[in-house]
């Protein structure tokens, strides 16, 4: 079975081609006939073609599949100034949102009939992906109960769960669906797992800075230089629909990813990456105005939700056992019956077969 540092054996046909590489330097700039975009803008017949031609004059045009060279660099800066983590644009892997992200790294790094280690509740397109490269997700009931938990508890849960054909370790804090938050001492305790059987790790970080009530949560890089980051720009940059995100790992994997990701997605939108980069090179200045913010709405939600539940430590979400009020209670009747007076929810066991009693709300 592949391990640390092996890579799945599906993309030993990719990695070996030429399509996808990165074009060497060229003294000049070079002229494009390889690529088949158009060097002229679209007119007035699309909208804001004039006001993304003001933000990047390349806007309309396929980058590089790793991303464009000025948002890696700016996403290296962004580790090395807010997380005192030293990264440089190579190890930066631009993606249509962190979804894409994920399913790259899934298919570069598991074979079919292996495992990997889910802890849940969670979030549930990564099970699927898992199951769509032919990779089994193990279920390790957890983030509910984090808060109960010693960092040594938490790792012996997860590595009970340890087989012969596990590869990866997926975590990701804050959780979505829980609003839980794992401390230092814990994600060291599951690292600590992770290394003992040469795993994957995989932390997605989609909250990242999204910790309330002056909590955080350190990087998992800044902890194991070998965890592979994925993040996005739809939560605390608020910008869902720009469906961008990114890789952050050693220089080595970032670029079989890119190749994977090449006949994935190719590339994500050179718009989104252009209207992201002021935004990731301002993150120090506006991230405790938003923190502050999305605090604020966390808390004017639970006040109206008027139920003796603790509020989430960071995310979007409340997660509700309806067992507590509810004899017999079932989260899908619960969901339809909301749906039915205008109030959509999605049930807990979306989340992971241990949650049918429970629900999930947007709680900003």
């Amino acid at each position: 079975m592949p391990r640390t540092p092996d890579l799945a054996r599906r993309v030993d046909a990719i990695l070996g081609g030429d399509f996808g590489r990165a074009p060497t330097a060229t003294p000049t700039p070079p002229i494009r006939l390889h690529i088949g975009d158009s060097d002229t803008a679209p007119g007035p017949e699309m909208p804001l073609a004039a006001e993304l031609g003001e933000v990047s004059p390349w806007w309309f045009r396929y980058p590089a599949t790793a991303g464009t060279g000025r948002l890696r660099s700016a996403l290296a800066g962004f580790y090395g100034e807010m997380h005192g983590l030293p990264t440089v644009p190579e190890q930066i892997l631009v993606t249509p949102g962190a979804t894409a992200g994920l399913n790259t790294l899934v298919h570069l790094l598991c074979e079919p009939g292996e495992e990997v280690l889910v802890p849940t509740p969670a979030w549930p397109l990564f099970p699927g992906m898992v199951r769509l490269a032919g990779a089994v997700p193990v279920e390790v009931p957890l983030h509910d109960e984090v808060d109960a938990l010693d960092a040594e508890a938490i790792a012996a849960r997860v590595e009970d769960a340890v087989t012969d054909r596990t590869v990866l370790l997926y975590l990701n804090t804050p959780n979505n669906p829980a609003g839980t938050l794992m401390d230092e001492a814990c994600c060291r305790a599951l690292i600590d797992v992770a290394h003992r059987h040469s795993l994957w790790v995989i932390r997605d970080e989609a909250y990242d800075g999204m910790a309330f009530d002056g909590q955080s949560t350190p990087p998992l890089g800044l902890l194991d230089p070998a965890t592979i980051v994925v993040s996005t720009f739809s939560k605390m940059h608020r910008a869902a629909g720009l469906r961008l995100g990114w890789i952050r790992a050693d220089a080595e994997l970032t670029a079989a990813a890119t190749r994977v990701a090449t006949f994935q997605n190719y590339s994500a939108s050179a718009a989104a990456q252009a209207l992201a980069e002021p935004a990731v090179l301002s993150r120090a200045d506006w991230q405790p105005r938003v923190l502050a913010e999305l605090q604020e709405r966390r808390d004017q939600f639970m006040a109206a939700l008027g139920l003796d539940v603790e509020p989430p430590a960071g995310t979007y979400f409340t997660f509700l056992d309806l067992g507590r009020w509810i004899e017999g209670a079932d989260g899908r009747e619960a969901a339809i019956a909301l749906h039915e007076r205008g109030v959509l929810v999605t049930p807990g066991v979306e989340f992971g077969r241990d949650y049918d009693r429970w629900i999930r709300l947007l709680s900003l």
